[in-house]
């Protein structure tokens, strides 16, 4: 910064230096967090129906292999759980030395 400054537009050296800070933008960060485990079945369907369906079961495969094979094939696991998720945002701020003549009300920056 020179020792003493001169307005380039009126040659005045009646001059105000101000600091201004300036938000450039804003930078978002988000991480997820899951935690997932397949799904299965509840005491009471075991109580009431697991002991026998297993049976049943076996004997659809002794007796239906081809179709009980695509039934497998096709079917889709269930999964329950829970995601959480954390948002961090980050502000960008600059800082500039703004130069203002109080003769002429010209302003500049170096």
């Amino acid at each position: 910064m020179p020792s003493k400054l001169v307005c380039p537009k009126c040659k005045g050296t009646n001059i105000d230096v101000q600091v201004v800070q300036e938000t450039q933008g804003a930078k978002t960060t988000t991480k997820t967090r899951s935690k997932y485990k397949e799904k299965q079945h509840g005491f009471i369907w075991w109580l009431f129906m697991g002991w026998w369906w297993w049976i049943v079961e076996l004997l659809l495969w002794i007796v239906a292999f081809i179709p009980m094979a695509l039934l497998r094939i096709g079917r889709r696991k269930k999964y329950k759980g829970k995601s959480t998720s954390t948002t961090t945002t980050k502000n960008i701020i600059e800082y500039k030395r703004v130069f203002v003549c109080k003769d002429c009300g010209h302003y500049w920056t170096i």
